[in-house]
């Protein structure tokens, strides 16, 4: 029930075609849900990071176990306080790892490296500090930030695949 306000959002903006302004300007993601192709939204409650708090996500698409959990927007409950954690923004390429971490996807262009894997965890503060990259840059890849370590292709790939699917309740 601690959710229904927020739920009531997403509905209302499906509803009356809310244009990408009035979803930010009501605390969602811009992508939210009229610039979705797809109809309608699907959403989980879950405790994300094991601290007991059962966190709302919201997706385009069903869970599907075992697959990559896509999001747009991630709320919790801080201090009896619906707040967003973590929102889509403006790239499509981020998904929800076992643990509460996120893996994501960034764009070669939108930065001086050619590939690019953050991974995001809910700290203390209950919100999403990144906590670790793989990155290939000149055909070198490093671990970290910003040329921290080198590391080999393989090793940023099993990086990567040890971040397991995260499993909605």
């Amino acid at each position: 029930s601690v959710y229904r306000e927020t739920l009531e959002k997403y509905r209302n903006a499906i509803d009356q075609g809310w244009p990408r302004e009035m979803c930010v300007e009501n605390g969602m993601s811009m992508l939210t849900p009229i610039e979705s192709e797809y109809e309608g939204l699907y959403y989980a409650i879950s405790d994300l990071d094991g601290n007991g708090v059962k966190e709302l996500v919201i997706s385009e698409y069903l869970y599907r176990e075992d697959t990559d959990t896509n999001f747009i927007d991630i709320y919790t409950v801080l201090d009896g306080h619906v707040i967003q954690l973590m929102s889509l923004g403006d790239t499509d390429m981020r998904y929800l790892c076992e643990g509460g971490v996120v893996k994501d996807l960034t764009p070669p262009e939108r930065g001086d490296y050619n590939a690019y894997v953050s991974f995001w965890e809910i700290n203390q503060d209950g919100m999403f500090a990144q906590t670790g990259a793989v990155y290939e840059i000149d055909g070198q890849w490093y671990h970290g930030f910003r040329a921290s370590e080198k590391i080999t292709v393989a090793d940023a790939e099993a990086e990567v695949k040890s971040y397991k699917p995260a499993k909605l309740d």
